[in-house]
């Protein structure tokens, strides 16, 4: 099994982050994609899973209720909430 070595300032600079590894098999080497295939999936990637967090969601909602009891709900309008996708719609409804 392979090690992932993390330095303790890095814990400092980060106290808060959370490390994931991921092994796959039966992925092609990156000399082996095209270039359109390498944006697409980093595009898709990056933006889904920045979008989709958890934890952004959670952090996301506690913002939205706080600015909205604070500035929006005592003159008497209303808010709308918009999405990345409907997956994301259901979390934030939850």
């Amino acid at each position: 099994m392979k090690k992932f070595v993390v330095e303790d300032s890095f814990w400092e600079l980060f106290p808060e982050v959370e490390i994931g590894v991921l092994c796959v098999d039966g992925i092609l080497p990156t000399d082996q994609i095209s270039e359109d295939d390498k944006q697409e999936l980093v595009r898709r990637t990056s933006v889904e899973a920045f979008f989709t967090a958890e934890k952004r969601i959670n952090d996301v909602c506690k913002y939205i209720v706080n600015h909205f009891r604070e500035y929006v709900e005592p003159t008497g309008m209303k808010a709308q909430v918009v999405v990345y996708n409907r997956d994301c719609c259901v979390k934030y409804k939850k």
